[in-house]
């Protein structure tokens, strides 16, 4: 167990300062990972979760602005664009709270499964999704059919391949949903550049949100 809710697991060692003293730690992982250990006295480790937990609070309060106001436009147009963005936006602060952590500490701490299946599935997930919302924002569809249809299967498979997640070998499971995670954010930063490349103005907005994102997602993926 952690000895503290924070974005990386510690625990508070009683060492003897006379004698040298031998501590044993043991990860269980369906693959290999690396894990770096650091040793701190506890008033700086407790600085650090500070900042922390004061950037994601942060982070996960910006979300939060977010949604509430998607949620108020879709309250005052009862337009279904509005309904999609703010569901799409719930989505996007689900997959940062679990690539942090926080939802299997504070949505379902007691159910070890959905925290992997949803670990692994969400992302996949939201990545369909963006990949929809790209392809709806950019009009696509007009200037580039052939791409609009790849993006429109692209993300659409991605509901089917996250509940294969828990149905196949996490190994597997692991690699597939690797080259997926590897593949949509190039089709999703080609099309936006195409589409800026013909003068579309908002395609240079979603130019600097997701070229970032996209090489944040191969990172990882490369990791």
């Amino acid at each position: 167990q952690w000895t503290h809710p924070a974005l990386y697991p510690d625990f508070n060692l009683q060492l003897n300062e006379q004698t040298p003293t031998e501590v044993l730690v043991q990860v269980q992982n369906f693959k290999p990972v690396l894990l770096p250990l650091n040793l701190v006295q506890e008033g700086a480790r407790a600085r650090q979760r500070e900042i922390e937990s004061l950037g994601l609070g942060a982070l996960l309060g910006m979300m939060g602005m977010l949604i509430g106001v998607c949620a108020i436009h879709y309250l005052q147009s009862r337009s279904i664009d509005d309904a999609w963005y703010t569901a799409y936006t719930v989505l996007l602060l689900l997959v940062v709270a679990g690539s942090t952590g926080l939802t299997s500490r504070w949505l379902w701490p007691t159910s070890p499964v959905w925290a992997n299946f949803a670990h692994m599935a969400l992302p996949v997930v939201c990545l369909g999704a963006t990949t929809l919302f790209v392809r709806h924002v950019t009009s696509l569809d007009v200037a580039y059919p052939r791409l609009a249809h790849v993006l429109y299967a692209v993300g659409l498979v991605s509901l089917p391949l996250a509940l294969l997640t828990a149905a196949i070998d996490r190994h597997v499971a692991d690699q597939v949903n690797g080259l997926y995670l590897a593949a949509t954010p190039a089709l999703i930063v080609l099309a936006t550049v195409l589409t800026w490349r013909r003068g579309y103005a908002v395609s240079r907005w979603l130019c600097l949100a997701y070229v970032p994102q996209a090489l944040a997602v191969l990172v990882l993926v490369a990791q």
